[in-house]
C-alpha cells in the first residue's frame, strides 16, 4: 500500500475527523512492522525496496514503540542572490519518542530514524523532519 498525499489532500485530512498524529501514528507503525520483517526474515524477498539499512536491524529488538508525540506542518520559502523567490517546500515536523527495553546505556537511532524518514518520503511524497526522544523502560 502506497500513501500519497499532496500538500491540499494534507489540509483536508487536517479538517477531518482524523488527526495528524494519529495519520503519523499509523505510518510509524506501518513502517515498523515492514522494518521488522526485513530484519527477522520473515518479509517475502519480493516485497523488500531496498529501504532498510543494517544499522536498523541493530535496534529494532531492543525498541518496544516509537510514539508520534506532536505533527506541525513547516514550510520554508527562500530567495536567490537577486531576490527572486524560490518554489515553497513544504514539510512535516514530527517528534518522536522512541520507547525501548535495553540495558545498555548506548543508543544511535539515527539508522532507523534515517529509515523511517525516507520511507515515508517516498511513500507520502512529503520532506518530513523527525525530532525523537528516548525513553529507556528497563529496570534493573
Amino acid at each position: 500500500m502506497k500513501y500519497i498525499i499532496t500538500e491540499s489532500q494534507y489540509k483536508t485530512l487536517i479538517e477531518q475527523k482524523v488527526s495528524k498524529k494519529e495519520l503519523f501514528q499509523e505510518l510509524i507503525d506501518e513502517k515498523l512492522e515492514y522494518i521488522y520483517g526485513f530484519c527477522d526474515r520473515t518479509l517475502p524477498s519480493e516485497n523488500y525496496s531496498g529501504d532498510v539499512g543494517f544499522g536498523s536491524c541493530d535496534v529494532i529488538d531492543i525498541i518496544d514503540k516509537i510514539v508520534v508525540d506532536e505533527v506541525s506542518m513547516m514550510s520554508s520559502a527562500r530567495t536567490d542572490m537577486s531576490g527572486k523567490l524560490y518554489d515553497v517546500t513544504p514539510s512535516i515536523y514530527v517528534k518522536l519518542t522512541i520507547n525501548l527495553h535495553s540495558a545498555s546505556k548506548i543508543y544511535d537511532f539515527d539508522d532507523l530514524v534515517y529509515d523511517l524518514k525516507h520511507m515515508i518520503r517516498k511513500s507520502t511524497g512529503i520532506m518530513v523532519v523527525f525530532d525523537y526522544r528516548i525513553n529507556n523502560t528497563f529496570r534493573d
